[in-house]
């Protein structure tokens, strides 16, 4: 199980190497880096919203498969941190690890077929708003949809 996990991660990071590669640290980017979240291009192959949640579960009774997923979101976390530090936040950790925590809680929520899933759109809207209100207004730029 583990290597599996070994392999899906390492699918995540060169995908999101790739796209970080492409994003210079600014609030567009963290913006870019929310949509990225939302519509990964792995999520189709590797159906990662059913996946996710089932790897949560058994990283807390499996140390090995807990390390590997916490170096994929090391990696989503010090981006998010480049980003902050950008708009002048000084301690980013707090700000990055709330940020992640609310993207990753779309998957229990919102993501399709759940009770919610008909507020995906204003729960990330939300999301949005919150991130512009704390670090100031992004401009306006193309963002792609949540699954539906």
């Amino acid at each position: 199980m583990t290597s599996f996990v070994a392999y899906v991660a390492n699918a995540y990071r060169t995908d999101f190497d790739r796209f970080a590669a492409a994003q210079e640290p600014s609030l567009d980017a963290l913006h870019a880096l929310l949509d990225y979240m939302l519509v990964e291009t792995l999520t189709a192959t590797l159906q990662t919203q059913r996946l996710f949640p089932q790897l949560w579960a058994m990283g807390l009774v499996e140390p090995a498969l807990q390390e590997v997923l916490d170096e994929l979101y090391e990696s989503y976390l010090t981006s998010i941190e480049a980003c902050l530090v950008a708009e002048g936040v000084v301690e980013p950790r707090g700000d990055a690890l709330a940020i992640l925590s609310m993207l990753e809680g779309l998957t229990l929520f919102v993501d399709p077929g759940r009770r919610w899933e008909p507020h995906a759109q204003a729960t990330v809207a939300a999301i949005r708003a919150l991130i512009n209100a704390r670090y100031g207004s992004s401009s306006p730029q193309p963002s792609r949809s949540v699954p539906q």
